[in-house]
């Protein structure tokens, strides 16, 4: 036999031209072919196309040997179509889909449905992001309305069979989408910012040419338009917007005690084997939800870590000395020790600060008082002076003041400098001139008006001989005493001059600081404290590098060691390490994330990331990270085993370094796992106690019911008095629950510490004392009449709740028309329409209408979903 490398040398020119031949099959009629289909499953006729060249081929080579080639490649492309025909029909056969009326859709369908739906959403998402949108506080909020508006939805197996049912609604309606269409769309979605240049981006980066994107977009446009045409018009009534308004304002008040379903488990025989398994058969592959049990197992993680205790750190680090308090002292006491007292206000001089009432001058009683006693203080050795001027003239001179006010506010307004410069004046004159002027201390109002614009000396000669006019004698004589007196009276201004009253005060006295002996334990306190921090960290520091030496080695054995093996390893190794070091070392039990979220044991659990403040961008406060919760950490998919990590604060204000030990993802159980039999038996013992519970809670409402009611004074804790949970004599006695007022309905502002500029949430009211309320358990409450008493469940069938209702404000339940409500209603409701409000309790109205309106047409098409739902189970 002839080798077949002499064979391809010797036909070298013909197997060229067959593989350029095969080469452009491949490039131009398979990717068109491929391309075409708009679901982007692959075509049926690829697979044969393939074959069929391959076979000729194939044929051509062998023919060559036989001199019979023509023969051979015509026999050999029949052959390769008919055996590629074969595979896709037994393949298509045994594959698994989602039967209709017009077919089964195969999941290889189902996916290139989901892939276009993908490409289609990306595609759109960059048109959104062409949009010119400044850079502001609520950019971010433009483009996710933006993307809200224009996006298709999500691309899970349900929505793209539903959208593969529009299409079909969209075929029989004859509804049809132009490239124009399409090619506004995008310039909507970009708000008409999409160039030419920017749409061919887009396709590079889709990775498909812009007739494909048409085309997918121009299925989803279909789809949508019939939507549009045949779906339920939803309406909110004004009716439902008063509903809602009274969800959120109309307050209740009840009384309330639980019998909880577990209190009644013991009484409940025990079951059968067949019945558990029978129940976990039933419910192995659903996690719990409301009041059905659930056996899938959550994931799990078992951690360990080593704490920093403050006791421990402060015995190593001792007392510290004399010398570093007074040294921390020194260097603390400018902003921990400075006292700071309030400066004194001049209460008693308020009236001379020229503040006077709007009536007239400011408090002229007082002033002759303060005179007299200045006067007697100044001169105490002249009573003959003070004497020549009788009590009887004082209010003489006084009774222009009160009795004509407008003539010392036609000299000068009523402000800070009214009366103050005359009582400076004349204490200054007293004090130089011996009390000589005495007589002209009080001008009468015209005088004093006149001396505000004029020096000292004129003042005082005219108020000595008004009727003189001197030409330059008297002027000249007082001139060289003026300019000693001039700056007395300006100094001693408070209204001219009020910063520079202030400022010495605030400079004059050194400032004072709390003695050394006084501030010792607090000096101490502080000095341990810097310590503690800076010796937790030093050693915590050490632990996570000792424990990445012990991990890297476990890493060199190269899986000579399980997992289970090399944590009692780790384990064993950082007990001796921690005692060793003075540090706390401790392992967690395997826990699932409420578990380990909810424990009061594990002071990690409280514990959050460590945050950096350097590491904050005040430019931009928006964007500050804040640090996770570590349970939210651990269990968010970002860890691996044996890594260390470092966590902060908790219940002691620790500090840790944390690893995880074991990982238990979620998963189907078997019933002979460890800890299934127990968890089956208890749901089986709970499902059965409830209507015993139930029963319970009816026959305390006939009790109570006599007392309690529409015009009775009873009391619930009355009525139950003496009473137990289950009714037997040694069982638990009932306590009773009293709410404060509370809403079925209310707003939350929780997002708003992460994001200020985030929405409000709504949310169901709480009332302290009952668990797992729902909207059932509201909604029950805000239909019973004042007084009534009614059973109602918690969301979870946990327990079952005896409610009194005693109060309603309003009691618009009642029959009874509250206007003042209505009136309330009224104004606020276009406000709480623009905070979104109503917006966001008539979504939730769509919503339901929508996901109804999708079931009847899947019904129409008769769509089986089981296979679906079990290929889902299988994947999870």
């Amino acid at each position: 036999m002839a080798s077949p490398f002499k064979l391809l040398k010797k036909h070298e020119r013909e197997l060229m031209v067959i593989m350029t031949g095969i080469a452009m099959f491949c490039f131009v009629i398979l990717d068109s072919v491929t391309s075409g289909r708009r679901d982007g499953s692959s075509n049926p006729f690829v697979l044969p196309l393939i074959f069929a060249a391959i076979g000729a081929g194939a044929a051509w080579i062998h023919g060559q040997v036989a001199k019979k080639s023509a023969n051979y490649w015509l026999n050999g492309l029949a052959l390769g179509a008919v055996a590629g025909a074969a595979v896709v029909f037994f393949s298509m056969r045994s594959e698994e889909g989602v039967n209709t009326s017009f077919g089964k859709i195969s999941f290889q369908e189902l996916r290139g449905m989901q892939q276009n739906r993908t490409y289609a959403n990306q595609v759109i998402d960059l048109a959104v992001m062409a949009r010119d949108i400044p850079e502001s506080q609520f950019s971010g909020q433009l483009i996710g309305m933006a993307r809200q508006e224009f996006l298709f939805g999500s691309a899970t197996p349900r929505d793209v069979l539903a959208n593969r049912l529009l299409i079909k609604e969209a075929d029989r309606l004859n509804i049809q989408v132009s490239d124009e269409q399409v090619r506004q769309y995008l310039k909507d979605a970009s708000d008409k910012k999409l160039t030419g240049q920017q749409f061919d981006e887009i396709c590079r980066r889709v990775g498909l040419s812009d007739v494909t994107i048409f085309d997918i977009l121009r299925e989803e446009l279909r789809a949508r338009t019939a939507y549009r045409v045949l779906s339920a018009e939803v309406v909110y009534l004004p009716e439902q917007y008063w509903q809602d308004f009274q969800k959120f304002n109309v307050k209740h008040s009840i009384d309330a005690t639980a019998l909880p379903v577990e209190a009644f488990t013991k009484a409940v025989e025990a079951p059968q084997e067949g019945q558990l398994k029978a129940l976990f058969e039933e419910f192995k592959a659903k996690p719990p939800f409301g009041d059905q049990p659930g056996f899938r197992q959550p994931d799990r993680k078992r951690m360990a870590y080593f704490a920093a205790e403050v006791e421990t750190l402060e015995k190593a680090i001792g007392e510290p000395k004399e010398e570093e308090l007074k040294a921390l002292y020194e260097a603390r006491k400018e902003t921990s020790f400075k006292e700071t007292t309030l400066p004194e206000l001049p209460f008693g001089e308020l009236d001379k600060t020229g503040k006077p009432d709007a009536s007239g001058p400011a408090k002229p009683d007082d002033k002759p008082k303060t005179e007299d006693k200045a006067k007697s203080e100044d001169k105490p050795g002249e009573p003959s002076k003070t004497e020549d001027k009788p009590k009887e003239e004082k209010p003489k001179t006084e009774e222009p003041k009160s009795n004509d006010p407008a003539k010392p506010d036609a000299a000068k307004p009523a402000d800070s400098k009214e009366a103050t410069p005359e009582k400076k004046a004349d204490e200054d004159k007293k004090s130089t001139d011996g009390g000589a002027d005495c007589g002209a201390e009080d001008p009468k109002p015209a005088d004093k008006a006149q001396a505000e614009d004029k020096p000292k000396a004129e003042t005082k000669a005219e108020t000595t001989d008004p009727k003189k006019e001197p030409a330059g004698e008297k002027p000249a004589q007082t001139e060289p005493a003026e300019p000693a007196k001039t700056p007395d009276s300006e100094k001693a201004d408070p209204a001219k001059e009020p910063a520079d009253k202030t400022e010495p005060a605030a400079k004059g006295p050194p400032a004072k600081y709390k003695p050394f002996d006084d501030v010792k334990d607090q000096l101490r306190d502080m000095w341990l404290s810097e310590k503690v921090r800076a010796l937790s960290k030093e050693r915590l520091d050490a632990s996570a590098l000792f424990l990445d030496g012990v991990r890297i080695d476990y890493l060199g054995k190269g899986g000579d060691i399980s997992k289970e093996e090399f944590a009692k390893e780790v384990a064993t190794k950082a007990g001796e390490y921690a005692q060793k070091h003075g540090l706390t070392y401790a392992e967690t039990p395997l826990l699932d994330f409420k578990e380990f979220s909810e424990s009061k044991d594990i002071p990690l659990a409280q514990a959050k990331e460590p945050f950096d403040i350097n590491s904050i961008d005040f430019s931009n406060l928006r964007s500050i990270p804040q640090p996770k919760p570590i349970p939210q950490l651990v269990f968010g998919g970002a860890t691996s085993l044996f890594i260390p990590m470092a966590a902060e604060g908790g219940a002691s204000d620790k500090n840790f370094v944390f690893w995880i030990t074991q990982d238990a993802p979620e998963h189907e159980p078997k019933f002979d796992d460890p800890g299934i039999r127990e968890q089956v038996e208890k749901a089986w013992r709970i499902k059965e106690a409830r209507p015993r519970a139930e029963k319970r809670a009816t026959e305390l409402v006939e009790l109570v019911s006599k007392d309690l009611g529409p015009g009775k004074a009873g009391t619930l804790a009355q009525s139950l008095n003496e009473q137990t949970v289950t009714g037997e004599k040694e069982a638990l006695q009932l306590s009773v629950i009293t709410s404060a007022p509370f809403t079925w309905l209310r707003q939350s502002f929780a997002g708003l510490q992460m994001n200020p500029f985030a929405g409000r949430q709504i949310e169901l009211g709480t009332i302290p004392g009952i668990d797992a309320i729902d909207n059932n358990f509201m909604q029950t409450i805000a239909g019973m009449k004042l007084g009534e008493v009614k059973v109602i469940p918690n969301g979870d069938k946990s327990a079952y709740y005896v409610v009194h209702l005693k109060d309603r404000t309003p009691a618009s339940g009642e029959g009874a028309t509250d206007v003042a409500s209505q009136q309330q209603f009224i104004n606020e409701h276009p406000q709480m329409m623009m905070s979104g409000i109503h917006r966001s309790m008539a979504s939730g109205a769509f919503g339901e209408v929508q996901g109804r309106w999708i079931d009847e047409l899947m019904r129409k098409y008769a769509v089986d979903l089981s296979a679906l739902n079990s290929s889902q189970s299988e994947s999870e």
